[in-house]
């Protein structure tokens, strides 16, 4: 899988080379400048210039390079593995037909799903990699300021959504009162199929329950899944 919107290692490496000690005497650019802080005010004590570092402080910095380098090779692997499992992502919903003859209340529909497929809320996939940053032209590390984040309050607890089991392949919806003759909407889901070898076609089996009903309905359905060409 080709990735055109990020930069390639070679890229990255080329971007931020190792450094020589003959570089030392050469004039830094704006760009070398700018990574350094020297061009930025009030940023804390002063960097030490690219041109006056010691050999250990050198190698330091090649070291820290050298470890960005196999950060970034792990992300740009891991990134198209995570595009890899998008294309392999199913957007689905499901609906509960009352077809009785009187209101059915405190609905209720479970999906379990075979081997090779998860289920996920559609928020809540998988997230991509982090990209590694650069180090900083600097001797000894990053110097900066510090950003204070404030804590976010986590509100997934306040959603009302389906449920889904810890190992991702069971759903369940509560769908409340249903008229007859009527229909409701289950939330929307995404499946992802593990490895592209699960990319096929397989059957689920789901059950229904209601507080009318004397005993669950359970029954089979059926995914066709083409591989587009």
């Amino acid at each position: 899988m080709q990735l055109t919107d990020v930069p390639s290692l070679a890229d990255v490496m080329a971007k931020t080379p190792l450094r020589t000690k003959a570089q030392q005497k050469e004039p830094e650019s704006p760009f070398e400048m700018l990574r350094s802080g020297a061009l930025t005010p009030f940023v804390g004590p002063r960097v030490k210039r690219f041109g006056e570092w010691t050999e250990e402080e050198l190698a330091g910095y090649n070291m820290r390079v050298k470890w960005y380098y196999d950060s970034y090779e792990k992300y740009f692997e891991k990134l198209k593995e995570h595009r890899l499992l998008q294309q392999r992502a199913v957007h689905i919903q499901l609906a509960v037909v009352n077809r009785g003859t009187r209101p059915a209340t405190d609905v209720w529909a479970g999906v379990t799903f075979p081997d090779g497929v998860l289920v996920y809320e559609d928020d809540d996939l998988p997230k991509g990699p982090e990209r590694p940053e650069p180090p900083p032209l600097a001797p000894h590390g990053f110097i900066s300021l510090t950003t204070v984040h404030s804590p976010q309050l986590d509100s997934s607890y306040l959603r009302e959504g389906p449920s889904i089991s810890d190992d991702h392949k069971s759903i369940a919806f509560r769908a409340g009162k249903i008229q007859h003759g009527l229909r409701t909407n289950l939330k929307s889901f995404t499946i992802v199929m593990r490895t592209p070898a699960d990319i096929r076609s397989f059957e689920v089996g789901y059950r229904v329950g209601a507080d009318e009903l004397p005993r669950q309905t359970t029954g089979n359905l059926y995914f066709e899944v083409q591989q587009a060409e």
